[in-house]
């Protein structure tokens, strides 16, 4: 599944690079929990005829929205005024109306946890037929559940770093788990507010893994009409067991992450990074891995969230990237936090294999070689290949990836990844396997 080629260039800078990772969206909101003992929803009463009864514990203080084509982002400031209780299962409708009060579109969602005197910033999406405008945001909280709690540590998040590139507007930022154990799936919100203090647009994002009292970066790309004078930030977990500091993750052996390094130029970067399927007899499914840049003073400049292949038994395997850091920043270092997938009994006998993987220097440079799918009888309709660049030191100094499609059955492909680096390139690997196992059948 790795090949490499070896030969000696000049130092040489790469452009372009854009990584998959901190998400389409770009996430930050806050949202507060509260509410009596037990409060009924509209399904929950009596009379399915009966509107649905909000608490008063929830207050909705602040609300705002902006139009995007046919695309309406809208956020709102919700709080959970109690003092002692926490609020689940949140509801809430949205109805959003042109200039003579006509509805246009409806949203309905849930917001999983608001802790006591917990504030939260949502932010939620609802998209308009042609030509239809929107002028007045209506935002009704429905009903929660209230239960009676301690106490918990609350998740951080650093002032926004706000800047803008030919790609668009973000923020970044950095968000710390206060308890013992990792958070999964953490979504945060950012709501955006002009010089007058109106929100004028938002973004939501999702961190895959957050590790136990560690720290890490989001990046979130900002949905606004207007210029943008501050973004707050704000962490949404999905309910209760989530906070509890005696939540237990279910014990399994790490991925291992052998090593991993970066290039640089301008606002464009790369990574590279090996993984180690720590298990020697079983297959390894479904992980995933976040990734934040920082400068030399600590702040993140880049976050990015990823996904892996399946890694057969005892594999080592390696996968680039591409991503954009804030512009005039330089990367330090990165930091990779990984969450371990599945293990499963599998009985592939092949693996994909390279031919002449070799470097070709240049503004990029790039990586080529020739994929050889070892299967009879199987066709791929897409294949992740990922290209790592090492120097004369050994050290990781770059990597890429590009998608191929289709792979015929025991065929040969030419594949060619664009390299960025900011250091002279003298070995080069490639990896690519197939996303789920049952793809092998």
């Amino acid at each position: 599944m790795q090949t490499k080629g070896h030969f000696i260039i000049t130092t040489f800078f790469i452009l372009t690079i854009l990584l998959s990772a901190c998400g389409a969206k770009t996430p930050d909101g806050a949202i507060t929990p509260g509410g009596p003992t037990s409060t009924a929803s509209a399904s929950e009463t009596s009379a399915p005829t009966e509107p649905p009864t909000p608490s008063p514990l929830l207050t909705v203080s602040k609300t705002g929205f902006t139009q995007i084509d046919r695309v309406v982002w809208y956020a709102f400031i919700i709080k959970n005024v109690s003092p002692d209780m926490a609020a689940e299962n949140i509801s809430y409708k949205v109805i959003v109306s042109d200039q003579n009060g006509s509805a246009l579109a409806t949203d309905k969602a849930s917001i999983g946890l608001l802790m006591p005197n917990q504030e939260l910033g949502f932010v939620g999406s609802v998209k308009l037929k042609k030509d239809q405008v929107m002028v007045k945001l209506d935002i009704s909280q429905t009903g929660a559940d209230f239960t009676k709690t301690e106490s918990l540590p609350t998740i951080t998040i650093d002032p926004a770093t706000v800047y803008s590139d030919e790609t668009g507007n973000f923020a970044v930022s950095l968000v710390t788990n206060p308890f013992n154990h990792k958070l999964v799936n953490l979504k945060i919100y950012a709501v955006a507010y002009n010089a007058n203090g109106d929100i004028i647009g938002g973004a939501v994002n999702t961190m895959a893994v957050l590790l136990a009292k560690s720290s890490g970066g989001v990046r979130l790309m900002l949905n606004r009409t207007a210029d943008v004078a501050r973004v707050d930030l704000y962490a949404e977990l999905s309910d209760l067991a989530a906070a509890n500091p005696d939540y237990e993750n279910p014990p399994s052996s790490d991925l291992v992450v052998q090593d991993y390094g970066f290039g640089q130029m301008q606002d464009r970067a790369s990574f590279g990074i090996l993984f180690k399927n720590p298990s020697s007899t079983e297959f390894l499914q479904g992980s995933r891995f976040h990734m934040t840049a920082y400068s030399a003073d600590g702040k993140v400049v880049a976050a990015a969230n990823g996904s892996l292949p399946v890694l057969l038994p005892g594999e080592t395997f390696g996968m680039g990237g591409r991503f954009r850091v804030v512009p005039g920043t330089s990367i330090d270092h990165l930091d990779f936090q990984v969450l371990t997938g599945d293990y499963l009994t599998g009985d592939p006998q092949l693996k994909f294999q390279f031919e002449g993987v070799a470097f070709v220097p240049g503004a990029p440079g790039k990586v080529i070689g020739t994929l050889v799918n070892p299967y009879a009888n199987l066709k791929f309709k897409n294949l992740a290949v990922y290209a790592l660049a090492r120097d004369a030191s050994g050290k990781i100094v770059g990597g890429g990836m590009t998608n191929v499609n289709p792979v015929e059955a025991a065929s040969k492909v030419p594949v060619e990844v664009v390299m960025l680096t900011s250091a002279a390139v003298t070995s080069v690997e490639m990896f690519t396997f197939v996303p789920a196992l049952d793809d092998l059948k």
